[in-house]
């Protein structure tokens, strides 16, 4: 249950807690505020209403427990709508949108590190190294990429390209 005011501040929110709740499959009761209004449809996903009326929240609260099909629908659709966020889909969506641009090709690749897809952060990675084989984010991000890989050959060259580019004390530990 995520009751939000209408005001500048949570207008300006961003929807991810609710993303997470519906990844795990938790439907979300929410008010009619920002960007949530984007992610859910009202009786689909989940459920908007006014954050001026608690007798509705915890209506609906009520009922999501009581009537099992609702809950399960209300699920499945969350888990779908979910889906769609995933790094690999947004990601594309990203590449899309800005094909060329160095920098968000790398916080692709960056990203997807993070979040554990190795392979989806060597793919960029090698990329923005293509475009610019200097970017030292990149090296050091490949860098690790490659050895969490255990591409161990591979690792060493961009490690050395690092330490030449850096000489942060970082790339000669890797080394």
């Amino acid at each position: 249950i995520m009751p939000l005011f209408d005001t500048d501040w949570e207008r300006g929110k961003s929807a991810s807690k609710a993303l997470d709740y519906m990844a795990a499959r938790i439907p979300v009761v929410c008010s009619s505020v920002g960007e949530i209004k984007q992610i859910i449809k009202d009786g689909v996903n989940g459920f908007l209403l006014d954050s001026r009326d608690p007798i509705a929240f915890s209506n609906c609260a009520k009922n999501l427990m009581l009537d099992r099909r609702l809950l399960s629908r209300i699920q499945a659709a969350n888990v779908e709508k979910a889906n769609s966020f995933e790094a690999r889909n947004v990601s594309k969506e990203m590449e899309k949108i800005y094909p060329d641009d160095k920098e968000m090709l790398y916080n692709i690749g960056d990203w997807s590190y993070h979040i554990g897809d190795l392979p989806t952060a060597k793919k960029y990675l090698e990329k923005v190294l293509e475009m610019d084989p200097v970017f030292i984010r990149a090296l050091q991000h490949l860098t690790w990429t490659y050895r969490d890989m255990r591409m161990h050959d591979k690792m060493f060259d961009i490690a050395m390209k690092y330490t030449q580019v850096s000489d942060s004390r970082e790339s000669y530990e890797l080394l």
